[in-house]
Formats: C-alpha cells, structure tokens, sequence
C-alpha cells in the first residue's frame, strides 16, 4: 500500500475555494438582499434580463405566489450570467491542476477512462438541470426557491451553484480529453516509465 501524503493547501488553493463556492453565495445574497422590488422599471435592466434569459425563457414567468417578481427575474439572468466567469476560471483552475499533476507523474493509463467516464455524468447532470429551467415554473417546480428574498438567500444559490459545479468540471474534462488526443507535450506518456 502507498503511503499517501497530506497535501497542504496553498494561499492559491484557498483563493480559488473562496472565489468559486463564495462568489455564487456572495452575488445571491447581494442580489436577494440589495436589489429594489421594481428593478425592471429601469430600461437597461429589463432588457439585460431579456436579453440573458433568452436561453431560459419560461424563468421569465414567475409564479404568482412570489413577493418579488422583477428580483427573481433579475436574479436568474445575473446567475445565468455567472457561467461566463465561474466556468472558464474552473476549467483554467482544473487544466494547470492536470499540467502539475502529469510533471510529477501522478497520471496513470487508467486517466483517459475517468476523462470520459466524467464528462459523460456531468453532462447527463447539466441536461437534467437544464431541462429544469426549460420548462420554468410548471407544477410549482421549485418555486420555493423563489417565494421571498429570506428563501431567495438562503436556497436562491444551490441550484446555480451545482450547474456552475457541473459544466465547469465536464468542460475541464472536455479540455483535457482534447490535450491528450492531441498529445499536447505535457501529455505525452514518458517512455522511461
């Protein structure tokens, strides 16, 4: 049996952990506590919020119950938008992981197996959650999400949270599948081995 080391977590290891599970829960609470209740009256915001839930478009139907309409619809587009900047930063993060990994051949035959076996799960999540959104709010399909800013704080993040989880994490294996068939140097098996 190997004896495996505890690895310490770098200042760069912390950064990250705070950046990518502290920013979601930051932009949520800032949003479900900070943003007026007619924040669509304002031109810009209505149409941002149109123009990003274009992807979703029955998100833009909130339920009736909801004490906060034009929040939850300015909450979904912000967090949707989010992807642009949690996604590529974990998928940078997870690439320069993998680089440091192979020089200090942590990297065996098995690796390519686990690539796909993980790209495939985490895309089977994202077309689950994303059927979620697809369909909005029917049935009062986690409408509790969204009833108030108390539950728009405390629950709001958890679904943007696992969809940032999940894309990020498949396009870095994504990433990474395509360095090795394309046997990028760092990839390349080293012969001595």
């Amino acid at each position: 049996m190997q004896d495996v080391k505890k690895k310490k977590l770098t200042f760069r290891d912390w950064c990250f952990a705070v950046f990518f599970w502290g920013g979601p829960i930051g932009l949520s609470a800032a949003i479900s506590m900070l943003v007026p209740d007619d924040i669509l009256t304002h031109d810009v915001a209505r149409q941002w919020v149109e123009f990003v839930l274009q992807v979703a478009p029955k998100m833009l139907d909130v339920p009736v119950e909801s004490e906060i309409p034009q929040v939850v619809k300015f909450y979904h587009a912000t967090m949707l938008s989010g992807l642009v900047i949690w996604v590529p930063v974990l998928v940078f993060v997870s690439v320069n992981k993998l680089i440091k990994d192979r020089s200090n051949g942590l990297l065996d035959g098995c690796y390519k197996l686990g690539i796909i076996y993980v790209i495939f799960v985490s895309f089977i999540t994202d077309a689950i959650l994303w059927s979620h959104w697809g369909v909005g709010y029917q049935h009062g399909r986690m409408s509790f999400f969204w009833f108030s800013r108390g539950s728009l704080f405390l629950l709001g993040f958890l679904p943007y949270l696992l969809l940032f989880m999940v894309l990020g994490v498949g396009f870095s294996k994504l990433v990474e599948l395509f360095l090795f068939s394309k046997g990028v140097p760092w990839f390349k098996r080293d012969s001595s081995r």
